[in-house]
This record gives C-alpha cells, sequence and structure tokens, in this order.
C-alpha cells in the first residue's frame, strides 16, 4: 500500500511536550502523523521593537541576542525568500511590528520569533536563506507546500530549540546536512516530496527526541543508516520513493514504538530481517517494490497490530507462512509479483478484517478459498469447490 494518500495530521500528539490543540490534515490516518502548526502562544497586542541609532549592530553569522536582531533577520530573509513574489511576503515591513509579520510567531518568555508557519496566500519561490539558522529561538520551521529551491542550508542545524522541521513539497536539491543531527530537541523531521540526493545523514541517529522521519520522494542514495535504530521515540519513518540500496539494517527491530515503517520502490536487497517481528505496535508495513530475496519470516506473524503488509515486486521464494494467520487485525496483504510456492494457507481466510489480497503472478498451487473470491486479486488460482 503506498503512503501517497497520508500525510499530517493529530498535531496534539505528536508534540507531547506543548498544551493547545493543532492539527493539519492530508496524509496519514488518525492515529499518528507530523504536526504542522507552531506551539508558541501569540501576544495579545502589538509590541514595538525598539531601536534606536546606538544600538549595536546584530551579528552577522553567530546566534542572535534579542527580538531587534530578530526582526532585522527576517527582513534580511525576505527577499531570498520571496525571490519572484515579493507581495508574499509583503507584511515584512521594518516600519510594521513582528506581530504583524504573517507567519511569524512570537513566544511570551523570553520575547522572541518562536516560530515560521507556512500561511503564505502567495507561494514561496526563493530559497532558504541561512541567516534563519541565527532565530536560535525557533521551535517551529514550516515553510511547507512552497515552491522553494536549492539547498537546505547547514546553518539550520544551529536551532537549538527546533522541535518541528517541516519542508516537505518544494523543489529543494542537494543532500540532508549532517549538522541536522545536532537538533537535540528535534521531533518531526518532514523533507519528502523534494530533489534531495545523497546519502541520509547517520547523524540523524542522534536525535533521539525524533517521532516522525519522512524522507520519501526525493532522490536519495545510499543505504538505510543504521544508527536509525538509535530513535527509541519514533513512530513513523517513511523512506519511500528513492534510491535507496542495500539491505534493511536488522536493528531497526529495537524500534518498538514504530507505528509505520515504508521503504517501497527503492533499490534494496538482501533478506527480510527476522527481527522486524520485534515491532509489537508496527500498523503498516511496506516494502514492496524492492529487490529483497529469501523467504517471508515466520517472526512477521507476531506483529499483532499489523493492518497492512505489502511484500509484493520483490523476489521472494518458499511458502506463504501459516503464521501470518495471527495476524488478527490484518486488512491489506500484498504478495504479488515475487516467486512464491505452495499452497494458500487455509488460516488465512478466516482473518476476519482482512478484505483486499493480491497474490498473482507467483508459482502458488492449489485454489482460492470461496470466502475469498470477492477480496482475492488471484487471477491465476482457481476457486476451491
Amino acid at each position: 500500500m503506498s503512503p501517497a494518500w497520508i500525510s499530517r495530521c493529530l498535531v496534539c500528539l505528536c508534540l507531547l511536550a506543548f498544551a493547545g490543540s493543532c492539527g493539519r490534515s492530508a496524509r496519514t490516518p488518525a492515529s499518528a502523523g507530523p504536526p504542522a502548526t507552531v506551539i508558541a502562544t501569540p501576544l495579545p497586542s502589538a509590541t514595538p521593537v525598539p531601536s534606536t541609532a546606538s544600538d549595536p549592530p546584530c551579528p552577522l553569522i553567530e546566534p542572535s541576542p534579542n527580538l531587534r536582531c530578530d526582526k532585522a533577520i527576517l527582513l534580511a530573509s525576505r527577499d531570498a525568500l520571496s525571490s519572484s513574489h515579493p507581495e508574499a511576503l509583503r507584511s515584512w515591513q521594518r516600519a510594521n511590528a513582528l506581530e504583524d509579520f504573517v507567519g511569524v510567531q512570537l513566544g511570551q518568555d523570553p520575547l522572541r520569533v518562536v516560530a515560521l508557519e507556512s500561511t503564505w496566500e502567495i507561494p514561496l519561490t526563493g530559497s532558504i536563506p541561512p541567516q534563519l539558522g541565527q532565530l536560535v529561538h525557533l521551535q517551529v520551521l514550516d515553510l511547507r507546500h512552497n515552491q522553494l529551491t536549492g539547498p537546505i542550508p547547514p546553518t539550520l542545524g544551529q536551532l537549538m530549540h527546533l522541535q518541528v522541521l517541516d519542508l516537505h513539497h518544494n523543489q529543494l536539491t542537494g543532500d540532508i546536512p549532517p549538522t541536522l543531527g545536532q537538533l537535540a530537541h528535534l521531533q518531526v523531521l518532514d523533507l519528502a516530496d523534494n530533489q534531495l540526493t545523497g546519502d541520509i545523514p547517520p547523524t540523524l541517529g542522534q536525535l533521539t527526541q525524533l517521532r516522525w522521519v519522512l524522507l520519501q520522494n526525493n532522490l536519495l542514495t545510499g543505504a538505510i543508516p543504521a544508527e536509525l535504530s538509535q530513535l527509541t521515540q519514533l513512530r513513523w519513518l517513511d523512506l519511500a520513493d528513492n534510491q535507496l540500496m542495500g539491505d534493511i539494517p536488522p536493528d531497526l527491530g529495537q524500534l518498538t514504538r514504530l507505528q509505520w515503517l515504508s521503504v517501497p520502490n527503492n533499490r534494496l536487497t538482501g533478506t527480510i530481517p527476522a527481527t522486524l517481528g520485534q515491532l509489537a505496535r508496527l500498523r503498516d508495513l511496506d516494502l514492496h517494490g524492492n529487490q529483497l530475496t529469501g523467504s517471508i519470516p515466520v517472526a512477521l506473524g507476531q506483529l499483532s497490530r499489523l493492518e497492512t503488509l505489502d511484500l509484493a515486486r520483490n523476489q521472494l521464494t518458499g511458502i506463504v507462512p501459516v503464521d501470518l494467520g495471527q495476524l488478527l487485525q490484518l486488512r491489506r496483504l500484498g504478495l504479488q509479483g515475487n516467486q512464491l510456492t505452495g499452497t494458500i494457507p487455509p488460516v488465512l481466510a478466516q482473518l476476519p478484517h482482512l478484505h483486499t489480497v493480491w497474490l498473482y503472478e507467483n508459482q502458488l498451487t492449489g485454489c482460492i478459498p470461496p470466502a475469498w473470491f470477492p477480496v482475492c486479486h488471484c487471477p491465476d488460482l482457481p476457486l476451491c469447490t
């Protein structure tokens, strides 16, 4: 099953450290998804930023020391962010109070810029300015659904308080900066739907607060870093539709909070690790469209909460394990386009919630149970009589 219909909802569940309610919709079921809105409380009235001729100049590279310099950084960033659509940030003017800057939110203690939200009516068309890394009190940087180009600045790794980095659905290129591994408080990393290249940095394994990692629909290469197994809070790992190679790290079985593991349409080889059977909370396992070999691990029958199992379009051999009959929550089973042999275990026909089964283009024998006739895409097999 492709996760393209899933997206970002239940913000309040993903940022557990904050009070209040927030959310966005698109791609996820009601159980999970990364946040998109900011947790800062806006001030009740405009607070002008005092500035006099005696004010010291704001630093060019170092962290912003005060609200006056926060404003100066945003003003300096304005033209880069809206290169061909300057009207997109028309509220970002020196004469306006920061509270009147659309898409900007301030925290109250301290009084600093804590969030940039993608709430502009006109999409941004420029690049991400490196100086945004000076806004060290930022908790949310949300520039999703724009037309931004160019690389992700390594300076974003200076945002020591950042909890949400959402740059999905732009036209960003280049590598994922290893400096993002310095964002010790990051909970959501969403870089999906861009044109990013290079390897997934192993430094992301240092982000022990991460709950969502969404890197799908890019041009990423190399192996899946084994260091991702250190993300013990991770709920959602989506690496779909890249060009990743190598084995699936067996240590991913240590991610006991994981609910969604999606790595379809890559170039992965080797076998499916039996350790994935340790992911007791997993609801969706999607590995289709790779070059995986070997048999289906019987340990996958231990995934008692699994709703979707998609192993289609690989080079799997052996039989369909009878242990899959223990997956009482299973709704979708995709095994088509492999080299599976033997018969279909009758116990699968007794799964109470199973409503879609794909088994065609294998070397299976026998027949399909009559109860499966409405749900099984199995044109190679006759109906049992």
